[in-house]
């Protein structure tokens, strides 16, 4: 009977280690792709080191239920401090900007650096679609200046 109720015990603290595990793990997760609401309808998605596949895709859920959850209308994706990119970081970068406009939002990639900019051209990643700025302060002035636009584009449809 003891024997039962020590390993009841180990089982317990087992199940309570892979719950504290977890937690830690999703903690991680949301550090690792930071999703700031920077203006009303406005995200931003600092990325940094390398986008893998996994990464990837747990970024692309979080931001699109971001996007349906803040009602966003832009997603500004700041490649800033990302240094290399290889063709499978070239592919999920496209992918997520096909996503977000599927939920009707615009996607702005920002800050891409004069390398990352070579390796995309020369893999030959389709970029028509692409909306992409200088760095995350004209990314910034861009939404502003569409979202001025969209409103007096609704001021006037509402004088008429």
């Amino acid at each position: 009977k003891q024997e039962m109720q020590e390993r009841e015990r180990t089982s317990a603290d087992l199940r309570e280690k892979l719950q504290v595990i977890e937690r830690q793990e999703e903690s991680l997760r949301s550090l690792s792709v930071p999703i700031v609401q920077v203006w009303d309808g406005v995200l931003t998605v600092p990325l940094m080191g390398s986008l893998d596949g996994q990464r990837a895709t747990e970024m692309m859920e979080r931001l699109l239920a971001e996007i349906v959850r803040a009602r966003a209308r832009y997603a500004i994706l700041d490649l800033t401090a990302v240094a290399v990119v290889d063709t499978s970081t070239a592919d999920h970068l496209v992918r997520i900007v096909r996503a977000i406009e599927l939920l009707g939002a615009r996607a702005i990639i920002a800050g891409i650096s004069p390398a990352v900019a070579q390796t995309m051209v020369s893999l030959g990643v389709d970029l028509t679609r692409l909306t992409t700025l200088r760095n995350l302060q004209e990314a910034l002035k861009a939404c502003m200046h569409w979202i001025d636009a969209a409103k007096e584009q609704k001021s006037g449809a509402a004088l008429k």
